[in-house]
């Protein structure tokens, strides 16, 4: 207890003599190092480095760049300078102040490109993505764009859709919600600091939160790293990161010349190397994050010396510190002009004379919002906060009633479209065929099409890809005792509408156990094998429950090209699944899978409403001459092989719309409305090629 007490009195020694300490002195003298106000040329160049390998990537490599990173150390390092220098000036944080400066910055800016991409996406996008794009802009106007896209793209049913011209305002989500909670932080770490008479409260509490913040985001990338790109949480760190730098520099001498050269030169080699060196399929952030991050902190930490090495000059060039003064426009500009580039000349991604046009006019369009918007209201005074903040209101109100306006006319149509229920009728061919004239297909029907989706590929019967959670949902004759199991991914249960209706005609139950981006036996990729491996080994206690007269499956795997080397197999953990379904004396037939698209089918139709078969695809692209699922029937007695592809191709060609009908919804699932027309042409497929179905007697 003596040895307790003693401790205690030490520490409270300690912190009145800090006090003591702090109050002979000027208690600013604690952040006496942040006064300086040292602009930093090299900085911009960062940035415009950063700029110009995120456009590079979005145009034509298609993976990550390090650029957006960098983004967020050099916001953190500049945004917890400001407010270090602001505290130790004034002697306290005044976060409305700094607020304030964030809105003039960024409203006027920010607004007019989402007022203009809304104007021009009502020209360019194709109807079947209005409603998404809608939504994007009041997440992107609320600085909420981030957490939509976790929802979303986290959403097997959304993440095949088109890329959202709004979609770019993810980071500067991130980037606002940072500036919301950075006083705060600093405001905490500041009072321990003045507290204790020291700065380590200052280090300890931004480095921690880094540190906790990465932790956090290794474990959410292993989870879902759909989830962890755009989570705030996850990416935190790399904004602390920049603040540490912030606190870290003004305390430290600057390197020596040597090491300033070699520190900025390595530096400059991560930064343009990491979309070379992060792998394609690397799980993102995570640990590959390290790279673009530790590439900022030593060009950061390089070029802190007052003799700038050959890599700061080049940094501070002035071509680099004008296109960094402009970056964050670039940025903005750049990812609408391109999408409305790929939906005007129909492509999937931009050759290299429309790519530099896409750069041309995103620089110009950033120069002149620049000198026109931006300039402007960086006027404001700082001592009449409230200016700013109005402005800011000024900017959003246009914005907000457009989405209101826009909002209603979608629901609208949308209410149309789903009072037209189901088809009318079924075809009754044999194979469908190449069609032009698709004028009938209402404005409501291209607007509802993303929606347009089999009830057991809802959340109530398919939880997703990141959940292996094992569902029943029931659908057909629902007063029927034969059960019949539909089984495996969304390619399986994008079918249910027409063996529903087969139930009812047969008299059989149809239940679905479905995951989607799995199947039976099948895991097709790495970051979310551990669900559909825990999810296919609860399957098959159920279905030995279950106890089906028949259990339906896709049996083939194919893809878009380059991403399979064969474009159309049979998975071999498929084959050793069905042995064991057919050692539980159940009859399995295995579905032929679909084609898939290289860009949306829909969204072509809409484009080419005269002349929808130009938006069919080439067979042989997608599928084999013959179906690989065949030969299976001769290894597996009481396996039976169903081959639909004469309902989705004809003479060659893969086409998107069928009398009528849109057919798919994106670009590997059909819609709802066409499979259910289907139903009497499947329904003729099964009585030849696997009549094994149960039904009641005449």
């Amino acid at each position: 207890m003596a040895h307790g007490g003693a401790t205690g009195s030490a520490a409270e020694e300690l912190i009145q003599r800090g006090y003591q300490a702090l109050s002979a002195t000027d208690r600013r003298a604690l952040l006496r190092p942040y006064q300086d106000n040292r602009f930093r040329d090299d900085v911009q160049g960062m940035r415009a480095l950063g700029a110009l390998l995120i456009l590079i990537f979005h145009l034509w490599v298609h993976k990550v760049s390090g650029g957006v990173d960098v983004f967020f150390v050099v916001s953190g390092y500049l945004m917890a300078g400001l407010l270090l220098r602001q505290a130790a000036n004034g002697g306290r944080l005044r976060p409305i102040e700094f607020w304030a400066g964030v809105v003039k910055r960024v409203a006027p800016a920010a607004y007019l490109v989402l007022l203009c991409t809304l104007l021009f996406g009502y020209l360019y996008v194709p109807a079947p993505l209005w409603r998404t794009v809608i939504d994007d802009l009041l997440f992107s106007a609320l600085q909420l764009e981030n957490l939509h896209l976790m929802r979303s793209g986290a959403n097997y049913l959304d993440r095949h859709m088109p890329p959202s011209p709004f979609q770019q305002f993810w980071a500067l989500s991130m980037q606002m919600q940072f500036y919301l909670l950075l006083p705060g932080l600093l405001g905490v770490a500041l009072w321990l600091a003045r507290r204790f008479g020291s700065r380590w409260p200052l280090l300890l509490v931004i480095g921690g939160g880094a540190l906790l913040s990465f932790a956090y985001g290794l474990s959410a990338t292993e989870a879902n790293p759909v989830r962890a790109y755009f989570n705030p949480l996850a990416r935190l760190w790399e904004f602390l990161v920049g603040a540490l730098l912030a606190l870290a520099l003004p305390l430290l001498s600057g390197p020596g010349r040597r090491l300033s050269l070699a520190l900025s030169g390595l530096g400059l080699v991560l930064l343009l190397g990491t979309g070379v060196l992060v792998p394609r399929d690397m799980p993102f952030p995570g640990v590959a994050a390290l790279l673009p991050v530790l590439a900022a902190a030593l060009l950061l930490y390089g070029g802190a010396r007052r003799e700038a090495s050959v890599i700061q000059r080049l940094l501070s060039t002035r071509q680099l510190v004008y296109l960094g003064g402009v970056s964050f426009t670039l940025y903005l500009w750049h990812w609408p002009v391109l999408v409305f580039m790929l939906h005007l000349h129909g492509v999937d991604q931009v050759n290299l004379p429309q790519g530099l046009l896409v750069i041309g006019l995103s620089l110009l369009l950033a120069i002149l919002t620049s000198l026109l918007v931006e300039t402007p209201a960086r006027r404001i005074p700082r001592n009449h906060p409230w200016r700013a903040f109005m402005l800011g209101v000024l900017c959003l109100m246009p914005v907000f009633a457009l989405w209101v306006g826009g909002k209603h006319v979608i629901l609208d149509r949308l209410r149309m479209a789903e009072q037209g229920g189901e088809s009318r009728g079924f075809f009754t061919g044999s194979r469908i065929s190449l069609q032009d004239n698709a004028r009938s297909v209402s404005l409501a029907r291209f607007m509802g099409v993303k929606r347009d989706i089999s009830p057991a590929a809802r959340e109530s019967c398919d939880r997703g890809m990141f959940s292996a959670e094992i569902i029943l949902c029931t659908f057909g004759d629902l007063e029927a005792a034969p059960l019949v199991a539909l089984v495996g991914g969304s390619h399986a249960s994008q079918w249910e509408p027409a063996f529903s209706e087969i139930g009812r005609r047969y008299g059989f139950r149809l239940v679905t156990i479905v995951m989607s981006a799995c199947s039976l036996g099948y895991q097709p990729v790495a970051s979310r094998s551990e669900d559909c491996r825990r999810w296919n080994a609860g399957l098959l206690p159920v279905l030995a429950a279950l106890r089906p007269n028949v259990v339906i499956t896709t049996a083939t795997r194919s893809f878009s090209p380059g991403r399979a080397d064969a474009v159309e197999f049979v998975p071999d953990g498929l084959v050793e699944s069905l042995r064991k379904v057919l050692a539980l004396d159940i009859p399995v037939i295995g579905i032929r899978d679909n084609p898939w698209f290289r860009r949306d089918p829909s969204a072509c139709v809409w484009q080419n409403p005269a002349r929808a078969s130009r938006c069919a695809r080439p067979m042989q692209e997608v599928l084999l001459v013959v179906n690989p699922a065949r030969a299976l029937e001769e290894r597996l007695p009481g396996f039976h092989a169903l081959d639909l592809s004469h309902l989705l191709c004809v003479d060659g060609r893969c086409p998107a719309y069928f009398e009528g009908h849109l057919m798919w919804r994106d670009r590997d699932h059909l819609t709802r409305s066409f499979v259910h027309y289907m139903a009497s042409a499947v329904q003729a497929a099964l009585e030849a090629q696997a009549p094994v179905l149960p039904r009641r007697g005449p």
